[in-house]
């Protein structure tokens, strides 16, 4: 009983979260949708990664027009703020969002509708290199869908297309971040995959070693770190020029 309410994080949960299933609720999966934009701000960290990384180095060469690419995008929640963001600091960007998820890339174009800047593709990570280059590439929460052994062959591909940074961003396995989200998820997050798979996505975290070990193997691991932030979180830094 114990173990079902704090499981075991020594190693990662390699089976499916709930909105990956095939038959998942489509009125679950846009609620879970929504949601992301609360659990982004809170958690994640990603503005502060995006404008220490990202915008920054935007920012040395302002007169350009810069291509970002956001993989695993969902419902564009990042995309949009960042492109509100450029469009104050007076920055050119055109964004692609790419998603695999129909129901998601749907739910992704009505959201951007009134963003031209911004475009959504359904692909999946395995046509990365069918895209043209591009100078930035995100990612939030992509890795840790994945099987560790797909950490290397993705990160070797997403260098070979990246001009100057790219920026993955994923969860840190902890015992704390598991106990904390529980709580506040079990506040706040209804009607929706949320609460589950927020659990599942943090027992699926990565551990800075295995970031390490898996970085350690790629082809550009001269022009990549690693780094941490809290709360809980992992991320891989490509700076490529």
């Amino acid at each position: 009983m114990l173990d079902r309410i704090f499981p075991d994080l020594k190693e990662r949960y390699a089976g499916p979260e709930l909105m990956d299933l095939p038959d998942a609720s489509e009125k679950k999966l846009i609620n879970t949708l929504n949601q992301f934009y609360l659990l982004n701000i809170l958690f994640t960290r990603s503005r502060r990664l995006i404008k220490k990384y990202i915008l920054a180095d935007m920012l040395q060469s302002p007169g350009k027009t810069y291509e970002f690419l956001d993989l695993g995008a969902g419902g564009c929640d990042i995309a949009i703020w960042l492109l509100k963001r450029c469009r104050r600091l007076g920055l050119k960007v055109r964004i692609t969002c790419l998603d695999y998820d129909p129901h998601i890339v749907k739910y992704a174009r009505e959201k951007c509708r009134h963003y031209p800047e911004i475009r959504v593709i359904q692909a999946t990570t395995h046509e990365l290199e069918k895209l043209a280059p591009y100078d930035y590439i995100f990612a939030n929460h992509l890795l840790h869908h994945l099987p560790s052994e797909q950490w290397r062959t993705l990160i070797d591909a997403i260098a070979r297309q990246t001009r100057k940074v790219f920026l993955l961003n994923d969860i840190r396995r902890s015992r704390w971040a598991y106990a904390g989200y529980a709580l506040f998820a079990g506040m706040f997050m209804y009607n929706s995959f949320a609460f589950v798979d927020g659990l599942l996505s943090i027992r699926k975290g990565i551990s800075v070693h295995e970031m390490r070990q898996s970085v350690s193997e790629c082809g550009h691991n001269k022009n990549i770190t690693i780094g941490t932030a809290l709360p809980a979180r992992v991320f891989v830094l490509g700076q490529m020029r």
